[in-house]
């Protein structure tokens, strides 16, 4: 990228090395936005197609020095133009800056300095190199405080890492090149052949560096911007396997819930599957509906369910079994501890307050009994309890009644 009036073979070797290698690199960044929609990426892209530009520019410009009066100052434009996408990328990355029309008044002020070096200079490329090393440096630098402070409020990744690294090196190493030149040019002594040999592959393995910095931050937003979406698909998943597991009036668990409950528990054989279960049946819940319509029925469905939950641990659960009966699971217990338990339902239920009723309302409800000790044996004690409330609801009668 900046050789001074190379003469050895190894100094136009070491531009057309430079010189290829951000052609590939800037061929790597293209390829990438086929598939990879950033902003940010777009403007390194564009950033790595101009310095290959510049730097085709700098090499015909020695070859052909009868056109050098318009190589050079595109030799210095493009470098400056790729200093600024470089920048316009970290930031796009770090705020969603975007470039707008009234950005690319900076072309002309760079067409301008370009213009005014080659002029001033009359030519004379080691006294254009010293100011332009100076833009070049700050450019860099700016890209990497931009960089800096964008990852300053998380931990900063591998990629980030290696663009803060070649960043602060190309700014290094161009700042070098003004004490290099500037002695030269007041000694009036020519710059050790052997260091400008080696110039254009300093900066070609500091930019293939920030190359690889880029590609790196690209695919680790590419990488968390999946996870992020992985999180939210898995959180749709869950949200959604409840919503099919929760019954919406009452917000208990429906049946689906317990046979996803017990598929779980069959095929692990570490948790201890065994307990009593109850089976309760609202009384009367037709005649509820009928005298004070749907939505009182619905409500003393919902009233139900609450008193249900009020008697039993957070470990026990609930399940909407049917139009106002429900089944529930006490874990550990006898059945003669789970009847205990829920002794104090009828007076959960005794005054309950509908809606469109003005006096309180007394429900009942029917329970029936049975223990299981595996989740093999809920069918059978499901079944047992099942028999057991409708020999309670037949043997008594407990239509809902208005206190007055």
């Amino acid at each position: 990228m900046n050789i001074a009036n190379p003469g050895p073979d190894a100094s136009i070797l070491g531009l057309i090395t430079q010189a290829t290698a951000i052609a590939l690199m800037a061929l790597l960044s293209f390829l990438l936005t086929r598939s990879i929609r950033r902003v940010a990426l777009n403007y390194w892209t564009a950033g790595w197609f101009v310095l290959t530009i510049a730097l085709a520019s700098l090499l015909f410009s020695f070859w052909y020095r009868q056109f050098g009066i318009v190589l050079r100052p595109m030799y210095l434009l493009g470098e400056y133009a790729f200093g600024y996408l470089i920048i316009a990328g970290c930031r796009n990355f770090a705020t969603g800056y975007r470039l707008q029309w009234r950005h690319y008044w900076l072309l002309a002020l760079g067409l301008f300095i370009a213009l005014g070096l080659d002029w001033v200079a009359r030519g004379d490329f080691n006294l254009i190199f010293i100011p332009h090393a100076l833009i070049a440096s700050y450019l860099f630098l700016a890209a990497f405080r931009v960089t800096i402070a964008s990852s300053s409020a998380q931990r900063p990744t591998p990629g980030v890492r290696v663009m803060t690294i070649a960043l602060l090196l190309l700014s290094l190493n161009f700042f070098l090149y003004v004490p290099v030149f500037l002695f030269g040019l007041l000694k009036h002594v020519e710059v050790p052949i052997r260091y400008l040999q080696y110039t254009s592959l300093y900066d070609m393995v500091l930019e293939v560096l920030l190359g690889f910095g880029v590609v790196m931050r690209v695919l680790e937003s590419v990488s968390q911007e999946l996870e992020a979406s992985n999180i939210k698909l898995t959180r749709a998943r869950d949200r959604m396997e409840r919503l099919a597991h929760t019954d919406t009036l009452t917000e208990t668990s429906n049946r689906l819930g317990l046979l996803a409950l017990v598929g779980q528990h069959s095929q692990s054989t570490s948790v201890e599957f065994k307990g009593c279960l109850a089976l309760i049946d609202m009384d009367d819940l037709k005649r509820i509906n009928d005298s004070f319509g749907h939505t009182a029925g619905d409500a003393a469905i919902r009233a139900l369910a609450k008193a249900i939950r009020s008697l039993i641990r957070p470990d026990d659960l609930v399940f909407r079994w049917g139009g106002d009966e429900f089944l529930v699971l006490l874990f550990g217990v006898t059945e003669a501890e789970g009847r205990k338990r829920l002794e104090g339902l009828a007076g959960e239920i005794s005054k309950v307050s509908l809606p469109g009723v003005s006096d309180p309302v007394t429900l009942s409800a029917a329970i029936g009994m049975a223990s299981f000790n595996s989740p093999a044996a809920l069918t059978v004690a499901i079944e047992l309890a099942d028999n057991a409330m409708y020999g309670q609801k037949q043997s008594k009668t407990s239509p809902a009644r208005t206190e007055g």
